[in-house]
């Protein structure tokens, strides 16, 4: 049971492309989550800002505040110099969940959850205009294990394996104790399957019976090793955990785009 009831949505949001030509904006498409590590500094997968995006589109973090919805502008989009799968962008809001990153190792049996909003859903406005409908999830659990994922594009990569399944759409969301801590960022799926039924051929008829497989999915986070060490710009070149611990949060004020 968690023991602290936090408003997630406060610090975690979905990362949408949003076409400036329009007004209002319209929503072009759902990249994935970001998260709040530190004062005007958002933290989410390199390979969901990664793309150059044609004149007139741009990214955004969406905010509910009641019946409103807000975009915030991402600017300074930079991938981690280190060469992982994450990136920071500045983003004009502060963090309001209560959440710190850790440095402390999660083990098997680490109690851990996430927010965010896979299986996003095309639709349209009352007006006619497309759109995309966000149904944002809890995911709750545990770390199986701790180990080195085999990545295809990044090689080697440390990573906690999850005991819930990451749907597409929750990468970039942090990973949390229940202690509040972020441990990890997720970032994937990783697909284990056993074999039920052996492949055969009737005797009788020549048919052919295929092998059958029982698919478990399991989610992939980045390790807090290497989420403590992100470095940009963004974190003034230092390893992202010495930059938080140094932030001063009272220097900031949160602001809304309309």
């Amino acid at each position: 049971m968690i023991q602290h009831i936090v408003d997630t949505s406060q610090d975690i949001f979905p990362i949408v492309v949003s076409d400036l030509s329009t007004s209002p904006p319209r929503t072009v498409s759902f990249q994935g989550m970001g998260f709040l590590v530190a004062p005007n500094l958002l933290l989410t997968c390199w390979h969901s800002v990664e793309t150059q995006l044609p004149p007139g589109q741009a990214y955004f973090a969406g905010v509910i505040q009641g019946n409103q919805y807000y975009r915030f502008p991402l600017s300074k989009i930079e991938r981690d110099q280190n060469g992982s799968d994450l990136a920071t962008a500045k983003v004009e809001l502060i963090p309001r969940a209560g959440f710190l990153l850790s440095e402390e190792q999660g083990f098997p049996g680490t109690q851990v959850f996430t927010f965010g909003s896979p299986f996003p859903e095309k639709c349209r406005l009352d007006s006619g205009e497309p759109a995309i409908k966000l149904s944002p999830r809890f995911f709750d659990g545990y770390i199986t294990r701790p180990f080195n994922y085999s990545h295809p594009k990044y090689g080697t990569t440390h990573s906690y394996e999850l005991s819930f399944a990451a749907p597409q759409g929750l990468s970039g969301s942090p990973l949390i104790t229940h202690g509040l801590k972020i441990i990890g960022v997720v970032y994937g799926n990783l697909d284990s399957y056993t074999i039920t039924e052996e492949a055969t051929k009737d005797p009788e008829t020549g048919e052919i019976y295929p092998e059958v497989r029982r698919i478990v999915s399991f989610g992939l986070a980045f390790h807090n090793e290497i989420v403590c060490r992100v470095c940009t710009t963004g974190t003034s070149r230092k390893p992202l955990l010495e930059f938080v611990r140094t932030r001063n949060t009272e220097k900031y004020s949160r602001r809304v785009i309309t």
